[in-house]
């Protein structure tokens, strides 16, 4: 399989990739995307009567405790901050160390205490409170258990048709998940241990993960498929992976 051909056949599967996130949207809209990227979750309370309304906001990144740098987090593709009227979220390839709110009410413009992020997915609770707002960490969570099952259902399919149209091994259907197995969890540990930012990390996970996915098929297949072609199917599986959490928006 020429590079050429990996990306006719990733045209091919941009269809199917896009009715399996129609599918599972209802399941897994909360994760955003099926890569470790962490979020964060802000739910308001309010000690005004009658509560205001939010109209915009923005979350503010800093590099110090006194957030004398502060800067809006970037949107990227799926990076963000957005607000739905009654709630709003976060997503980052990479925060910084330390944040703040700043939200446009229908009455005024509030912003919080500085405050911090462990990981994860990360839940606040905000007290609107007359001059300011006040951020607390409420709970964690993890988009681990979807993500897995999200890759792994992902490729199995799209393995499950390349079989059936190109003739290739039926042992992948057994070999790519058991790869997953693998792959993913050691790709949500790189993101969060190389020293690299978010982006640059999760780039260097993927291209980790995927060659050993190739090498892993490589010798598990050697009578049966060459290295080189083992190797763009990784390619393409991964691509059509990472596709997909990408179709899966930030709500």
């Amino acid at each position: 399989m020429r590079a050429s051909e990996a990306c006719r056949l990733l045209q091919k599967f941009v269809p199917a990739v896009a009715l399996l996130a129609a599918l599972f949207w209802p399941v897994l809209h909360s994760s955003a995307d099926i890569g470790p990227k962490p979020e964060m979750r802000f739910s308001f309370v309010y000690e005004l009567d009658p509560p205001p309304q939010i109209l915009a906001g923005e979350q503010l990144e800093c590099q110090d405790a006194a957030c004398t740098d502060a800067r809006p987090l970037q949107r990227l593709g799926p990076q963000g901050f957005s607000c739905d009227g009654s709630e709003c979220r976060s997503m980052a390839y990479g925060y910084a160390p330390y944040h703040k709110l700043r939200i446009r009410f229908s009455d005024a413009v509030r912003e919080s205490n500085v405050f911090t992020h462990a990981g994860g997915i990360v839940f606040y609770r905000v007290t609107v409170r007359a001059q300011d707002l006040l951020v607390e960490e409420s709970k964690r969570s993890s988009a681990f258990c979807p993500g897995l099952f999200t890759t792994v259902g992902v490729e199995f399919f799209l393995t499950a048709l390349l079989v059936a149209a190109r003739g290739l091994p039926h042992a992948l259907l057994g070999l790519v998940p058991l790869a997953n197995l693998v792959t993913v969890p050691a790709v949500w540990w790189l993101v969060g241990a190389l020293p690299l930012p978010g982006a640059a990390a999760l780039l260097v996970a993927e291209l980790l993960a995927t060659s050993f996915e190739a090498g892993f098929l490589a010798l598990a297949l050697r009578t049966s498929m060459r290295a080189r072609r083992l190797a763009m199917l990784a390619i393409a599986l991964n691509g059509a992976s990472a596709l997909f959490g990408l179709l899966l928006p930030l709500a």
